[in-house]
């Protein structure tokens, strides 16, 4: 589930279950160290804007897809949040709804592209990098589903994290050559589907065996939320962009302390 503020209608991340893409409420920290105030019940302005994306996105109205993001950024919406607490959950959902069968994959094209259409203009709005990591994204072979990581390196971008992603899916010799000489410091490989999940072991092993000079290595993307029972992919999986993001937290503050 994608949880907001109820009180200021900040983005506060996703919880459990993470196979739900409903939006829920709840107080985040300075709302709660301010007593509260300020309550929108039931969070109806995000939800209402949801609602809004979603409708607007599954007809390809481009019209209102200036509209919406522009209103959104009015409202004082981060980029991140708008990413990845509005636009991940409508992708999540019309995703689902293709695979039971309830609309053609050319919707499904046509409300992703929309999507893509309203995220450019945060995409190239992304700041300047200023904490010194190098976290490389990498897709696996057959993985053309590229909306979903570079939303992910918006939110790094946002929290001040350097982030290069390559797109779409590549061979695990291209992916090994690729990790030989940008040396990132933290590889996080996306899977979109579970079919991809044997691919990733293979991966994982061939890198490891390699002996690449990468600290970490973390498999992360939707395919992750569709069991409860993970394969061992050799490496650590990650669920959520927080967690990411505590993982990155991690290691800077590893390395600082190696430092010091």
């Amino acid at each position: 589930m994608f949880k907001w503020c109820a009180y200021c209608q900040n983005f506060m991340g996703e919880c459990a279950p993470f196979h739900d893409f409903a939006l829920t409420h709840g107080m985040c920290s300075g709302c709660d160290a301010r007593g509260g105030k300020g309550f929108v019940q039931f969070n109806e302005k995000t939800v209402d804007l949801f609602n809004r994306i979603f409708v607007a996105a599954q007809h390809g109205d481009l019209n209102q897809c200036h509209l919406l993001a522009t209103e959104a950024m009015a409202a004082k919406y981060t980029p991140s949040s708008i990413a990845i607490g509005l636009i991940q959950p409508a992708l999540y959902k019309i995703g689902r709804m293709w695979q039971q069968g309830e609309i053609s994959v050319a919707i499904e094209h046509r409300f992703t592209n929309w999507c893509e259409r309203m995220l450019q203009p945060l995409f190239n709005s992304t700041p300047s990098p200023h904490k010194k990591t190098h976290t490389l994204i990498v897709l696996v072979d057959g993985n053309y589903h590229t909306l979903g990581p570079r939303i992910l390196g918006l939110m790094l971008a946002e929290a001040g994290y350097g982030c290069e992603i390559v797109t779409p899916g590549l061979p695990a010799d291209e992916i090994q050559t690729l990790v030989t000489t940008s040396h990132p410091e933290l590889l996080c490989i996306s899977v979109a589907t579970t079919m991809m999940f044997a691919t990733v072991q293979e991966l994982v092993t061939t890198l490891k065996r390699a002996s690449l000079d990468v600290p970490e290595i973390v498999v992360g993307g939707a395919a992750l939320r569709q069991t409860e029972n993970l394969p061992d992919f050799g490496t650590k999986p990650l669920i959520t962009a927080n967690d990411l993001l505590d993982q990155l937290q991690k290691n800077l503050l590893a390395e600082t302390n190696a430092s010091v």
